[in-house]
């Protein structure tokens, strides 16, 4: 079995080569198989990989902050066990292509049987230059979350995750990270993926979903798409769509929600498509759709059902202007109609939820929900200087209340109030605290 070179091995005379080259170059060379759990070290660091490099499902690899891993032209690197790289904001962790080649083929996530248990968590770590950085092979489910991102940052990739496009039950999830000169997909596949407080810039695509497995995008950027920035089924809300051919392409529209999105400069704002009944009676509400050539187009000429946008604001007042932003019915036989009215001539519908308090209101009040994103049960913290009186409720993405959590005198302190949400479906709530005549409001999402 191949063993993995390292500085203190002097047991053959490729070893001791191997040796003399880092001590005078100051690297640590890799390549062979990983079975037991590892650690790369800052003292160590840069690692260069100059072969294949398997991580078996026995195995977890922990990368330091400060690490930097190169990668030799064509080199992978296969995980059938766990990648965990956890950087600091002062100390990125980096992989990236040694002497700038490009090439390297990423990382090959391997959960294709039920003896491997393959995760990847990346925190404060930057990639660069690479083909295909996580090439998902799965034909197992029941994994939690496979891939987490989080402060990362990715540019000049082909894709960053793609996978086989079968249902899964796992979860890509990512928080705050950034997207740059990605060529093709930011994420290609079927899992239910989550992506927050993101910037994606790119050239061709960031994500495609067309299963009926939900994404869920909240509070991002999306610019520079030369085809359509997204595709998927899921849950689009307070993100940023401009300068983009197309920003929002559904799918199916019977499992896709687009509100508080501020959609301007683009080719074609919303593409509506694929979606086989007149569902999409409040899906599409509450967006700035603004200065696009084409605000709407209701593309579907298989099913031939109307599109229903009201309440949303064109930054126009007069119906005949917005109807020239419109592509339907009118445009190409065969298609259905898109209805508009009424809509915002002000744009006091679009922008609700943008920004929505999540902070205290009050010196004495002070809330907090936990796990967020949660999967069946959640947790309120409520912290009082003295008892009170509070109202919590829990309201749907419309802003309706679906049903009260607590009503009733809390004490002062930290006082935690948990909840079971299995009966609940996937998708953006709001919780809404009351005491008196202050509210805070917190977004939450169940995935």
């Amino acid at each position: 079995m191949k063993k993995i070179n390292t500085k203190n091995s002097v047991c053959t005379i490729l070893v001791i080569f191997f040796f003399i080259t880092t001590s005078l170059f100051g690297q640590t060379l890799v390549s062979g198989i990983i079975n037991n759990n590892t650690t790369w070290t800052q003292a160590n660091s840069p690692y260069l990989v100059t072969g294949n490099t398997m991580i078996t499902e026995t195995a977890t690899l922990n990368v330091e902050p400060g690490v930097v891993v190169k990668f030799s032209s064509n080199v992978q690197l296969l995980l059938r066990g766990k990648l965990f790289c956890r950087g600091t904001v002062s100390d990125t962790i980096k992989f990236i292509a040694n002497n700038g080649v490009t090439g390297w083929n990423g990382i090959r996530v391997d959960n294709s049987s039920s003896s491997y248990n393959p995760k990847v968590k990346l925190k404060y770590f930057k990639a660069k230059k690479a083909a295909t950085l996580f090439d998902v092979v799965s034909m197992t489910n029941g994994i939690d979350t496979l891939i987490k991102l989080t402060h990362c940052v990715f540019d000049s990739i082909s894709s960053v995750i793609n996978q086989d496009n079968d249902v899964k039950s796992y979860i890509v999830y990512i928080d705050s990270c950034s997207f740059s000169r990605i060529s093709y997909y930011v994420n290609i596949g079927a899992s239910n993926n989550i992506i927050k407080n993101s910037k994606i810039h790119g050239n061709y695509r960031a994500f495609y979903n067309n299963t009926s497995q939900g994404t869920i995008i909240d509070n991002c950027e999306f610019s520079g798409f030369s085809d359509n920035a997204i595709l998927v089924n899921g849950i689009i809300t307070n993100s940023n769509f401009f300068n983009n051919k197309v920003a929002i392409c559904t799918m199916n529209l019977n499992y896709t929600i687009i509100k508080y999105n501020y959609i301007h400069d683009n080719v074609t704002g919303i593409d509506i498509n694929n979606y086989q009944g007149n569902t999409s009676l409040n899906k599409i509400n509450f967006n700035k759709i603004c200065n696009n050539t084409n605000g709407v187009r209701n593309t579907d000429n298989t099913f031939y059902k109307d599109a229903y946008v009201p309440y949303n604001c064109w930054c126009l007042t007069d119906s005949s202007q917005i109807q020239s932003v419109v592509y339907d019915f009118f445009d190409a036989g065969g298609r259905g109609f898109v209805f508009y009215m009424p809509f915002d001539t002000s744009c006091t519908y679009s922008g609700i939820g943008l920004g929505l308090n999540n902070t205290v209101k009050s010196e004495f009040l002070n809330v907090n929900v936990y796990p967020n994103p949660f999967n069946n049960e959640f947790s309120i913290n409520i912290n009082f200087e003295m008892p009170t009186t509070v109202d919590i409720s829990f309201s749907d993405i419309l802003g309706r209340r679906l049903f009260n959590i607590y009503k009733g005198v809390v004490n002062s302190g930290n006082q935690n109030i948990k909840y079971n949400s299995m009966e609940l479906e996937r998708g953006i709530y709001f919780i809404v605290i009351k005491s008196g005549t202050e509210t805070v409001t917190k977004k939450v999402i169940k995935y």
